[in-house]
């Protein structure tokens, strides 16, 4: 069954469209003052037109800060402007997340991460039923990178989560019928070449 977490309001409206239309008058902002201005240095105006540039690529382009989070129990999907972007448990190679449990803020790089594509900011807090938002997604890094550092931590301590397990399931199930069609192809043609060899 699928569930969505939507980015609540007033964070969503505030911290996506309002940072859209200041990131556009700040560089126009600083457009006017390179061309026209006398008070501000250009390395001054430089600056702040890069964290505009980049801030709202980051918003408009790249769609890192998704309005809707969407599970479905196999995949995670994230949503802003109507672009979705699907990651399933069972094949992707790389879920990396920077988190903190105590404010609820994640960063995402999943699958092959790009200008465009692949690194979400979330604060959990601010989505609908944040808590499970948070602890599936800390499942989901555990499940696809079960040798690093913080799963290893988690597994001492006795802390590992049962829903990681499950994940990891999935993605080893995933697998296993591609390991039994390649045996299976192999098998028939060791058996075409042996009958081959008893017909000459």
């Amino acid at each position: 069954m699928r569930k969505t977490f939507e980015f609540e309001n007033p964070y969503y409206t505030i911290e996506v469209p309002a940072t859209i239309v200041f990131c556009i008058v700040v560089l126009v902002w600083c457009g006017y003052q390179a061309i026209w201005g006398n008070y501000f240095a250009p390395v001054i105006l430089a600056i702040f037109a890069i964290a505009a540039f980049y801030q709202l690529w980051n918003l408009v382009i790249s769609h890192a800060y998704p309005r809707y989070v969407h599970l479905d129990g196999e995949s995670i999907t994230f949503e802003l402007w109507g672009r979705q972007d699907r990651y399933d448990y069972a094949t992707v190679e790389s879920f990396l997340v920077r988190s903190n449990a105590q404010n609820g803020k994640m960063f995402i790089r999943a699958g092959q991460t790009s200008l465009t594509r692949g690194r979400y900011w979330i604060s959990t807090k601010k989505y609908t039923d944040g808590k499970e938002l948070f602890d599936e997604i800390d499942a989901i890094e555990m499940a696809v990178h079960p040798d690093m550092l913080k799963a290893r931590s988690r597994r001492e301590n006795g802390t590992y989560m049962e829903r990681s397990d499950e994940i990891k399931a999935q993605r080893e199930e995933r697998k296993q019928p591609t390991k039994k069609k390649g045996a299976r192809t192999r098998n028939a043609a060791l058996g075409t070449k042996a009958q081959k060899k008893e017909k000459e």
